[in-house]
C-alpha cells in the first residue's frame, strides 16, 4: 500500500478507466463549491488549538520553508502520549491494551529494533514497547498486519512483493506468520511457513479467524490459508484472477471486499463461500465491482453499518496529480462511502474530500510537493467507531495527517478533528519508509505521512485514538472541546481509570478537559 506510490501506479498499470462488470454506480449529487468540487465542511475547532494555516487538509510551502510544520496542528485531538521508537510503518493493529505496529526494514542503515513492535498502551500517557516479533513476515508484513480479535490471532504474510529492481513480484515474500496474543503483551508465535508461489503485500483474516487471505497487489493473486489449527497452516487456494490491494471480510465470512487495483480502480465484491465452507475445489466468484476515474491506487475497503444498513468506507492512496487535474478530477487519493445494501449494485453515496482534494486548489497544493517524492495529501486507511453502528471515521491522510470525519449521516459527512504530526526534518528515522531508497537519497521531511488504521477507545470518560505515522511513531490522541462525546463505541462497564480526576467525565463533556491538561502540560511540545 505505501510503497511507492509511484511505483504501485506504474508497476501495477492501473489504468483509471472507468468500466462497469454487473456493477454499481459512482454518481452522487453532493453539494458542490463554486468549483463544481464538493468537499466536507470543515471542522469547527477550539481555541487553544493550533490550526491550519491553509487550505483544509494543506501543509503550505510557507509553512514549510519557515519550520513551522515542525510543531503539530491540532484540531479537538491532542497528542497525550507516544512511544516515538525507531519510526513506524503503514500498519497498526491492536487487542486489549496492546498496539502493534511494523516497521521498515529495508533501510539504510536499517533499525536498531527491526520486526513488529508490541506496545503496551495500558498507560496512554507513557505508552511502551514489550517486545519486538521477528518472524518472517513480521520482518516486513507491509500492510498485512492484523488482528482477529475473536481467536486472539495475530497475523501477516511478508511483504512488500516487490522487487525494487524490476517493480515485479518478489517470490521471496512468501511467508504467513501467526501468533497467538492471549498475553497481548508477549505475543507466542504459534507457526511462520513458507508457501512456495504465493508473493506478499496485504491481507485480513476472515470475520471468524479460520481463514487468513494473503494478496500480492503487484500482480493478480489472493491466498487463502486455512488456519482453523494455527500451528499448521494450509494453503487452500491461490486464485489468480483478480489484482487487489489489501481485502475486508463481512460478518458471516462467505463475501471479501477487495480494493481492485487493475486493470482498473474501485471495489470488487467476491464470494468466498466455498472457502469458508471447506468445499473441494474451492472457487472465488465476482458478485459485483464498482470503478471510478477520480482515485487511483484502490487501498482498502472498510465494512461498517450506519443505522442497520451496510456500507464500505473506501479509501485510494494516490490518484493523477497535474494530470489528474487537467482531466477535473482530484489530483490526490481520497475516501468515499459505498451503500452495498444492494451487493450486485453498489452505490457511491458521498466522498470524504477535503480543500486539498478540488481541483480547482491544483497549482496551490502541487507546489507544496515538489521537494517531497511519494505520497502527498492521498488517503490511505479508514477506521471507525463501532462498525456495527459507525459514527465517526478516522482517515490516515497521509501529508494531510490524520482527519477525522462525522459519518452518522452517510449522506453528508463533516470533518469534526484532524491532529498533523510535527514534521522531523532531517532527523534520521530507520524505520520509516519516507526513508525507502525508492524515493532516492535521504530528503528533508518537511511533513510526515499519517498512513496507518488507527483506534477509537474509551480510556475512562476520554475518548482516545491510537495511531502511527512514519517518523513520530505510535501515538495517544485525546478527543478536546467536547468532540467525539456522540460516538457509538460502547463505554466499558468500569473499565480504565482516567489519566485525569474523577469530575473528568463532567469536565470532558464540558469540553473542558483539554484546557486543564494544557495548563498542567504547558511548554510540552506538540
Amino acid at each position: 500500500m505505501k510503497r511507492a506510490m509511484a511505483l504501485r501506479v506504474a508497476s501495477i498499470g492501473i489504468a483509471a478507466t472507468l468500466v462497469a462488470c454487473g456493477t454499481g454506480t459512482d454518481q452522487m449529487s453532493p453539494k458542490a463549491g463554486r468549483s463544481g468540487f464538493a468537499t466536507v465542511p470543515k471542522a469547527k475547532c477550539g481555541p487553544l488549538d493550533r490550526t491550519e494555516t491553509g487550505l483544509q487538509g494543506q501543509t503550505p510551502l510557507a509553512d514549510r520553508q519557515s519550520g513551522a510544520t515542525t510543531q503539530a496542528y491540532n484540531c479537538n485531538l491532542e497528542k497525550i502520549g507516544q512511544f516515538e521508537g525507531e519510526g513506524a510503518s503503514w500498519q497498526l493493529t491492536w487487542f486489549n491494551d496492546c498496539a502493534y505496529y511494523d516497521t521498515a526494514n529495508n533501510n539504510t542503515p536499517g533499525p536498531q529494533h527491526p520486526g513488529v513492535v508490541v506496545v503496551d498502551v495500558s498507560d496512554p500517557e507513557h505508552p511502551k514497547a514489550t517486545n519486538y516479533l521477528t518472524a518472517a513476515a513480521m520482518m516486513d508484513p507491509w500492510e498485512s498486519l492484523k488482528v482477529n480479535p475473536q481467536r486472539k490471532l495475530l497475523g501477516a504474510n511478508k511483504g512488500p512483493g516487490i522487487d525494487f529492481a524490476t517493480f515485479g513480484p518478489n517470490p521471496a515474500d512468501k511467508n504467513f506468520s501467526f501468533y497467538d496474543i492471549t498475553d497481548c503483551k508477549n505475543p507466542k508465535l504459534l507457526s511462520d511457513v513458507p508457501v512456495d508461489g504465493h508473493v506478499g503485500h496485504t491481507g485480513d483474516f476472515s470475520a471468524d479467524g479460520k481463514t487468513y487471505y494473503g494478496t500480492t497487489t503487484i500482480a493478480a493473486g489472493v491466498t487463502a490459508m486455512d488456519i482453523s489449527d494455527p500451528t499448521k497452516p494450509k494453503e487452500l487456494l491461490r486464485d489468480l484472477q483478480f489484482t487487489v490491494h489489501d481485502v475486508a471480510s463481512n460478518a458471516d465470512s462467505t463475501r471479501l471486499y477487495g480494493a481492485l487495483v487493475a486493470p482498473v480502480n474501485g471495489l470488487i465484491i467476491m464470494d468466498v463461500s466455498d472457502i469458508q465452507k471447506r468445499v473441494a475445489n474451492p472457487q472465488i466468484r465476482e458478485v459485483s465491482r464498482i470503478t471510478w476515474l477520480d482515485g487511483a491506487g484502490a487501498q482498502m475497503p472498510t465494512p461498517m453499518k450506519i443505522k442497520g444498513k451496510p456500507y464500505i468506507l473506501f479509501a485510494d492512496e494516490s490518484s493523477g496529480r497535474a494530470q489528474s487535474c487537467a482531466q477535473g478530477f482530484t489530483p490526490y487519493g481520497l475516501a468515499r462511502i459505498i451503500d452495498i445494501s444492494d451487493e450486485k449494485n453498489p452505490v457511491t453515496v458521498s466522498k470524504l474530500a477535503l480543500e486539498t482534494h478540488d481541483p480547482a486548489n491544483c497549482n496551490t497544493t502541487l507546489a507544496d510537493l515538489a521537494e517531497f517524492p511519494g505520497f502527498a495529501y492521498d488517503a490511505h486507511y479508514c477506521s471507525v467507531d463501532n462498525p456495527n453502528e459507525a459514527k465517526l471515521a478516522a482517515c490516515s491522510y497521509f501529508q494531510s495527517g490524520m482527519r477525522v470525519f462525522d459519518i452518522g449521516d452517510p449522506a453528508n459527512p463533516k470533518e469534526i478533528a484532524y491532529y498533523k504530526p510535527p514534521a522531523r526534518r532531517l532527523e534520521y528515522r530507520a524505520a520509516s519508509n519516507i526513508n525507502l531508497s525508492f524515493f532516492g537519497p535521504h530528503f528533508d521531511h518537511k511533513a510526515d505521512w499519517s498512513s496507518a488504521n488507527s483506534r477509537f477507545v474509551w480510556h475512562g470518560s476520554e475518548l482516545h485514538l491510537w495511531t502511527t505515522s512514519q517518523d513520530n511513531g505510535f501515538q495517544v490522541l485525546r478527543f478536546t472541546n467536547g468532540v467525539g462525546v456522540d460516538t457509538t463505541l460502547p463505554k466499558p462497564d468500569s473499565g480504565g481509570c482516567s489519566s485525569a480526576g474523577g469530575s473528568v467525565g463532567i469536565l470532558a463533556a464540558l469540553g473542558l478537559t483539554a484546557v486543564l491538561w494544557r495548563a498542567r502540560k504547558r511548554g510540552r511540545s506538540g
